[in-house]
């Protein structure tokens, strides 16, 4: 019996880490931690980046989002310091930023070319980009460990 107890409680904790838990600790970081966060993601932000949302997710696999808008003569410049290129972008994989969540709402835009770089150590960075507007872009950048 202690046996049985024992392997459940273990798949329990198993189970649990690995979901979408309530007990998953989020974070609301303010701007002053976006750089450490933005190199995290092997990131540089413009220094006229606006942060619109920052969420840091722990848990047995930690997440992070940050959605951030700057000049759009910023993107090359941006986009070629990233782990990504710009042939990687297809609107088809906006799947990979996941559901609308408050102020992440990665299914507003009507088109969202998005790409995914895996990174050092089992890391993954998903970005997608709004061009939409004509003089600024939004950047949705989801990071976690897999």
């Amino acid at each position: 019996m202690a046996r049985f107890l024992l392997i459940s409680a273990w798949l329990a904790l198993l189970l649990s880490g690995c979901g979408d838990s309530a007990a998953q600790k989020e974070i609301r970081m303010n701007d002053k931690k976006t750089t450490v966060l933005a190199a995290k993601m092997q990131l540089v932000l413009p220094p006229n980046a606006v942060i619109l949302g920052i969420r840091e997710t722990n848990g047995l696999d930690n997440s992070a989002f940050l959605k951030v808008q700057f000049d759009k003569d910023q993107w090359d410049q941006f986009l070629d310091a990233s782990p990504l290129r710009s042939e990687e972008f297809s609107d088809e994989r906006r799947y990979l930023l996941g559901p609308n969540d408050g102020w992440w709402d990665p299914e507003r835009p009507k088109v969202l070319p998005t790409a995914q770089a895996h990174l050092a150590e089992g890391k993954v960075l998903n970005m997608g980009v709004d061009q939409s507007d004509t003089s600024k872009v939004v950047v949705y950048l989801m990071w976690h460990e897999t």
